[in-house]
């Protein structure tokens, strides 16, 4: 995929899946498959620290819609890669409340210790402040969500499984 930018650059755009050869419902895939293929394309820790983060938030906000089609690298004009901006980050529960890339071999039941193993594997030192900052920022879910708008059944449901992985961790 192509996306053109003001001006008429340009930037490559490849999924994960894409770029493992792989249909993104296929087959659970860890993390640590992103983590490698980050390191490997990027060549830089911070674009692995962001994907860390997006990991920390997919779980803690139970988006577990966090397939390989929804992990996307960008290439510029010199061949470099870097993760392509978020996206696809919402309140996603599947039928049977599993992720679709597991962490650390899981797709439920995630702790605080499967982060610190990935960090540990991976060079992320800093993933306790990352795991406080997303827990901060989604403690703020009701007070966002009544100012947004949304309704008030959803937000308590919404709400209750943020509340309830918050005590996990």
């Amino acid at each position: 995929m192509v996306h053109a930018k003001p001006g008429g650059a340009r930037t490559h755009v490849h999924t994960m899946a894409g770029m493992m050869g792989i249909h993104y419902g296929e087959k659970i895939i860890d993390y640590r498959h992103a983590f490698r293929l980050t390191g490997g394309l990027t060549r830089d820790i911070r674009q692995s620290a962001q994907l860390f983060r997006r990991m920390v938030f997919n779980v803690l906000a139970s988006n577990q819609d966090d397939h390989t089609k929804n992990i996307s690298f960008c290439m510029d004009n010199r061949g470099n890669w870097t993760l392509s901006p978020a996206y696809d980050l919402v309140f996603s529960r599947t039928m049977n409340n599993a992720h679709s890339m597991s962490v650390n071999g899981k797709v439920t039941g995630h702790a605080p210790a499967d982060f610190e193993i990935l960090a540990e594997e991976f060079s992320i030192t800093d993933w306790r402040q990352a795991v406080e900052e997303i827990t901060h920022a989604l403690g703020q879910w009701p007070a966002l969500a009544a100012h947004y708008g949304i309704q008030k059944d959803s937000r308590q449901r919404i709400g209750r499984v943020l509340e309830k992985i918050r005590a996990r961790m």
